[in-house]
């Protein structure tokens, strides 16, 4: 079949044929690092996050530490508890 068709249309089908598979082959690699990209940047921004929040709590438990020794420190306080007053 292919032997009766003309050079011209054979050459066509060639160029076209291989203009179509390196297109997908490129489009694949393409296709595979713009998804391993996106990995890496959603990787980086959680990571983020969760520095961001460990930070805060880190912050609160300072903060909640500091009040206490500040209440603690308080005359009132001390004598409540001594007395056994909570």
């Amino acid at each position: 079949m292919l032997r009766k068709l003309r050079i011209v249309p054979r050459f066509v089908g060639v160029v076209v044929g291989g203009w179509a598979l390196s297109t997908a082959i490129i489009f694949g690699f393409l296709y595979s690092s713009v998804l391993q990209m996106m990995d890496d940047a959603e990787r980086r921004e959680l990571a983020s996050i969760f520095e961001n929040v460990q930070a805060s709590i880190i912050a609160q438990g300072n903060a909640a530490q500091a009040l206490s020794a500040l209440v603690a420190g308080m005359p009132d306080v001390q004598q409540a508890m001594a007395a056994g007053d909570r």
